[in-house]
């Protein structure tokens, strides 16, 4: 899991309480890796377009 680099100190957050540990939410977090398919294929497109010899 990738390290937050929200600091829970700031004012916002101040009226929130969490009970939870950054360890039981790792142990909920799912396995399903999202893919954005269309995406990847359009930048690998464009990678190859402005790749290409002219």
């Amino acid at each position: 899991m990738k390290s937050s680099n929200v600091s829970f100190d700031l004012k916002r957050f101040a009226g929130i309480k969490r009970d939870y540990s950054k360890g039981d939410v790792e142990k909920l977090k799912g396995t399903f890796r999202i893919e954005y398919t269309l995406c990847k294929s359009q930048s690998e497109k464009l990678w190859n377009l402005l790749n290409a010899e002219p």
